[in-house]
């Protein structure tokens, strides 16, 4: 107990209101949506062969790894667990895009390599010249808010079926990341605050966003 609570605590949402591990209820109980998300992508995936969705096995275990991390974030509240949090996002950011290009898309490899360094650049672009708090921390997930309203823009000039999946999950995940940006802003108004609202929405987010390139690979209607 000790060790997972060493260094100062970082107060970084309304509804903590005091160190201690159920400091954030709410926050930590929300993320059984992303864990449970990540299983029922995970019955899907179990009845095709493992080498021919290897991929979106990697994706699946990300995804419920960014449920674990954000538990153990929102449990301790310290700088370490952090850690924990930020990097199976970044990974499965950058997995999936890797993913849709490749599988969904049909780019050759030199493709989406070039379209995932124009994503790190984007990134890396916002991060440096975004000014610190801005958006309460949301600046780090505009890239990826902005590549899935491309990757919509695509699929809908191409009258893609994935279209609509897509366009509903970029809809939600906009809604997602209001709440995330508000959650400081509304602490008297609502003092568990909205960042759960955030966990809850991304679940739905990354379940659709995965169901749809398992589908389309699978080339089943929707």
């Amino acid at each position: 107990m000790i060790g997972l609570m060493a260094g100062p605590l970082i107060d970084a949402y309304c509804e903590r209101q005091g160190d201690g591990l159920w400091g954030e209820p709410l926050n930590v109980v929300s993320n059984l949506g992303l864990i449970i998300a990540a299983v029922m992508v995970g019955v899907r995936l179990s009845k095709q062969s493992l080498w021919r969705v290897a991929d979106l096995w990697l994706l699946t275990g990300l995804l419920a790894a960014i449920g674990l991390g954000s538990s153990l974030w929102h449990l301790t509240a310290r700088s370490w667990a952090l850690q924990f949090d930020i990097w199976p996002i970044t990974l499965f950011i950058n997995g999936f895009l890797v993913v849709f290009l490749w599988r969904v898309a049909r780019l050759r490899w030199w493709g989406v390599a070039a379209l995932l360094l124009v994503f790190q650049l984007a990134s890396y672009g916002t991060l440096t010249l975004a000014p610190p708090g801005f958006l309460n921390g949301s600046v780090f997930y505009l890239p990826a808010w902005l590549a899935l309203g491309l990757v919509c823009f695509w699929l809908g000039r191409r009258r893609h079926r994935l279209y609509s999946m897509y366009l509903g999950a970029s809809l939600v995940f906009s809604f997602s990341l209001a709440a995330r940006t508000a959650d400081q802003s509304v602490c008297s108004l609502v003092p568990v605050g909205t960042h759960f609202v955030w966990h809850l929405l991304n679940a739905w987010v990354l379940y659709r966003l995965l169901v749809g390139v398992i589908f389309w690979s699978q080339d089943e209607s929707l």
